[in-house]
């Protein structure tokens, strides 16, 4: 099954837009810039399409972990119609050595 309006990320024209955007960016801070995920699923995705051979190497990717509560509660308006609402807490942390920057 396709996810509605995913196919615009397939398109080669398109990422590659994105891909030199970013180098752009990267080049204009003229820094090493570290992004940190924290999802096994979004890791997977990157090395199963082979992101991250696309990305410059000034873009460095690193492991974290997150811990998260999350607490809601269902209110049912009528017989066809409920609202879901709810509050989260995360908490983030690097994995291994890492540089924090002000």
């Amino acid at each position: 099954m396709e996810i509605p309006g995913t196919e615009l990320f397939k398109n080669k024209k398109f990422t590659e837009r994105i891909v030199e955007s970013i180098r752009r960016i990267l080049t204009d801070l003229n820094k090493t810039i570290k992004i940190m995920h924290v999802c096994g699923t979004h890791e997977h995705t990157i090395s199963k399409f082979g992101l991250r051979s696309l990305l410059p190497k000034e873009l460095e990717a690193e492991n974290a972990y997150e811990g998260a509560v999350f607490i809601n509660n269902e209110q049912n308006l009528t017989n066809w119609l409920s609202v879901l609402y709810g509050v989260r807490y995360s908490g983030m942390g690097n994995i291994g050595p890492k540089t924090v920057f002000d």
